[in-house]
């Protein structure tokens, strides 16, 4: 599922190179790296949340 996240973050940026015209304006480096955090916090979410649940799962189990 998060490599979902990982794709659509490139499209993003590849969008953003083709609207601004490649060769004109190339994505600022602090831009990507809003990308980069935008899509790590996404991952880095959604494996807390997988976590918890089988956590969650476990302990009813137990």
């Amino acid at each position: 599922m998060s490599w979902i996240i990982v794709v659509a973050a490139l499209g993003q940026i590849a969008s953003m190179w083709v609207g601004v015209g490649i060769g004109r304006h190339w994505p600022s480096r602090a831009a990507l790296r809003r990308y980069d955090a935008l899509v790590l916090s996404e991952i880095d979410r959604q494996l807390e949340a997988r976590a918890r649940k089988i956590l969650d799962e476990g302990s009813h189990r137990g």
